[in-house]
């Protein structure tokens, strides 16, 4: 069998989740193409800066604005096409919605509905997930009700999910 191929849905911060689950992250650029974890292979979203914190800002996905690396600046529609080849090369959709604003997330879990791809949604606490109920429907057939959880719970959610205890 395959190891699954894992796209990590979410709003792009810096220090965020996705460090917790796949170390390597930091630094990797989207050029140098997927990181085996072992278990699963991750797929993207990549960070498009040198991670310093001197493009992170309101919709900036960590490209956009003056920074220590100007030469590398990398415009919406390129981090667009690199997500969206991410996505196509995925069989797995995990996604962290930890914030109400989460726009190009709600675009990437619609994205992967339409393609088939199977998605996996937890929320943090603070989300308001009422208001996520049209997104909740594409695992409506896997869970009857919504997972909530902590950013510092997240690898063991994580885990259980790769090993198929929570589809159930």
């Amino acid at each position: 069998m395959m190891k699954p191929r894992i796209y990590f849905a979410g709003k792009i911060a810096a220090n965020c989740w996705r460090h917790d689950l796949v170390p390597q992250l930091r630094g990797w650029q989207q050029a140098s193409g997927p990181i085996d974890c072992g278990a699963f292979t991750y797929t993207g979203p990549f960070f498009a800066s040198c991670d310093h914190k001197c493009r992170h800002g309101e919709a900036t996905h960590g490209v956009l604005g003056a920074g220590c690396m100007p030469d590398i600046e990398e415009t919406r529609n390129k981090v667009f096409k690199a997500n969206q080849a991410s996505l196509e090369s995925s069989s797995r959709v995990f996604a962290y919605i930890a914030a109400n604003d989460c726009y190009g997330t709600l675009f990437e879990l619609g994205w992967a509905g339409k393609a088939g791809i199977p998605v996996f949604i937890v929320f943090a606490p603070s989300v308001e997930i009422d208001e996520f109920w049209y997104a909740q429907q594409q695992m409506a057939t896997i869970l009857p009700k919504p997972i909530v959880s902590t950013r510092s719970m997240l690898p063991a959610l994580f885990q259980a999910y790769l090993a198929g205890g929570l589809d159930k």
